[in-house]
């Protein structure tokens, strides 16, 4: 009787050397299984030890010899046995009577029916089907609707839709056959693909080096005015939502990306970021190589560029050069009217009020806010163009300037404020564009980074502490101020020294008055998004503003200069 799956096993007589049989012992056998593990290796008499030997057995075929001079009994092959549909085996295992013969190994199944054990669209390769068939074309390239599929692409099943919501599913229509060019000032051309609203928008093109935190960057106020290209490959990939904005609205000129996700993935999405910029009418790109435009721009500096989709993309090349060229350029630029609120708003503090602190609104984070709040301050976010008059009548503890973009050179307005504030002993804190602009009210310059600083994994050194920290920063500009020495203020504001600086290229990224209690850095503490190595500067302006209000003097430890920056830099190599 042949056995077929599902069968019980059935049992074996086996032949011990003296002739004697097993089963006639009561020893039962075990059943025949397709892999047998070897004999021993060990040798008794040119016979092999451990178990029966399959050449006693006088039911099986004749003995053949292999390479090794062994004297092997050939058993029946697992595809030579018969297959019978079986009643007790589990279902994945049975097969019906009417199929024929497993089918060779690589060859499509024409059934209908996909490989047995693996659920659709999973596998090492992460491609339906066998995983060594090759696309049509290089792995590199995304399908695109209308264009020719690739082999290993399975149709869309019926069950698709109901896997997620709409906004999460698969969007084919991110990668359009519509054409798309980004054109810098220099003449250089890059074509690629439609991106986010259609038309076309101008600025300076830059890149950031973030490989996460998208959301966070395109409302960060201080990207106004500028086509921010991202380095990292896959963007888009956890969607857009309520939670992460720092603003309004998205602020950048543009945006340009290399692969955008097709799928969102993330619980808290309520949106995939095509329809976001689609919403705010940012004109985009893809399928361009980012890293080949980063190299351009690293090596030639920030430039003009601008994007053209649409109608706009039809437009010769020589017109198309002409608008970037016209378009105004970064320097001198004033944005801080276009992202500044126009009313003043009030932050209530979290737990003990410690006093009224005043943020001139530069192009304020969200996240800002929130942290000064944390640490007792009832926050008042008030216009950037307040005068001194209504800030005296304020009468705030102390006051904040905010990140926000453009050239500090063109923000005069704001730098006598601050020096009129500086005069009365009120404390000051600056991030990022209030860093500059302390840095102009003690009197020095600034100027423009070749392509400035945008990435959340900036090292700063601490030269009070020899302490490197990881920053999120955002910045084109920086302050024309000596390192590693206490120099006089231009100004009048007595003692000041460089308190931070990069590692990468020596910018000043933080400064320090010693006669006046005002302090600022260049990168961004709030950390939107990036890592919280600078957490602790908002303690310590919270610090310095309990200080001022019992009356007492500044302390001596802040009023002695820190150790030069040139000798912490020896002492670290």
């Amino acid at each position: 009787m042949a056995r077929g799956r599902g069968h019980p096993r059935p049992r074996r007589t086996a032949v011990r050397r003296d002739g004697a049989h097993l089963a006639d012992a009561g020893q039962e056998t075990g059943g025949h299984r397709a892999s047998r593990p070897g004999p021993v290796r060990a040798r008794t008499g040119g016979r092999f030890v451990g178990r029966v030997h399959r050449r006693d057995d006088p039911r099986r075929p004749a003995a053949r010899t292999d390479h090794g001079g062994r004297t092997r009994i050939p058993g029946p092959r697992r595809r030579d046995r018969p297959r019978h549909r079986g009643g007790a085996a589990p279902r994945r295992y049975r097969r019906p009577l009417d199929r024929g013969r497993r089918r060779p190994r690589g060859r499509p199944r024409d059934d209908g029916h996909r490989p047995g054990g693996r659920a659709r669209g999973t596998g090492p390769s992460a491609m339906d089907g066998d995983r060594r068939r090759r696309s049509d074309g290089p792995r590199h390239l995304l399908p695109v609707p209308g264009g020719r599929r690739s082999s290993t692409r399975r149709p869309a099943g019926a069950d698709d839709d109901a896997r997620t919501p709409a906004h999460r599913g698969r969007r084919d229509e991110l990668m359009t056959r519509e054409r798309a060019v980004l054109v810098l000032e220099d003449g250089t051309r890059y074509d690629g693909w439609a991106y986010g609203a259609r038309g076309r928008t101008l600025g300076e093109v830059v890149f950031a080096t973030g490989m996460t935190g998208y959301q966070e960057t395109l409302t960060d106020p201080s990207y106004a005015g500028q086509i921010v290209v991202q380095t990292a490959p896959h963007i888009g990939n956890t969607g857009v939502n309520d939670e992460d904005p720092e603003s309004r609205r998205i602020w950048v000129a543009g945006y340009v990306v290399r692969d955008p996700s097709r799928v969102v993935s993330n619980h808290r999405a309520n949106a995939t970021l095509d329809d976001h910029l689609v919403r705010d009418g940012i004109v985009g790109i893809s399928g361009i190589d980012t890293r080949a435009l980063t190299r351009r721009i690293r090596d030639a500096g920030a430039m003009k560029g601008g994007v053209f989709s649409g109608a706009d993309a039809a437009l010769s090349a020589a017109e198309q050069e002409q608008l970037v060229r016209d378009q105004a350029g970064m320097a001198g630029a004033s944005f801080s009217s276009i992202v500044s609120t126009p009313e003043t708003y009030v932050v209530p503090a979290v737990g003990e009020q410690i006093g009224r602190l005043a943020v001139l609104d530069l192009g304020v984070k969200a996240s800002t806010t929130r942290y000064l709040a944390e640490r007792g301050f009832e926050v008042h976010v008030v216009p950037q163009d307040i005068t001194p008059e209504a800030l005296q009548e304020l009468d705030p503890d102390a006051l904040f300037y905010s990140n926000g973009p453009g050239d500090p050179a063109a923000s005069d307005a704001q730098v006598s404020l601050l020096q009129d504030s500086l005069k009365t002993g009120r404390p000051f804190f600056g991030i990022c564009f209030g860093n500059q602009l302390l840095g102009r009210a003690l009197g020095f310059g600034t100027y423009k980074l070749p392509f400035g600083h945008r990435g959340i994994n900036q090292p700063v050194l601490d030269t009070a502490t020899g302490k490197v920290e990881i920053t999120s920063q955002n910045h084109g500009f920086a302050v024309d101020a000596p390192l590693g020495e206490v120099v006089e203020s231009p100004a009048g504001f007595g003692r000041v020294e460089v308190s931070h600086y990069s590692l990468n290229d020596q910018v000043v990224e933080g400064l320090r008055a010693l006669d006046v209690p005002a302090f600022s850095v260049q990168y961004h503490p709030e950390a939107a998004a990036g890592p919280h190595d600078s957490m602790y500067l908002f303690d310590r302006f919270a610090d310095l503003v309990r200080e001022r209000r019992a009356g007492e003097p500044l302390d001596p430890a802040t009023a002695t200069a820190t150790t030069p920056a040139a000798d912490i830099t020896k002492e670290a190599n």
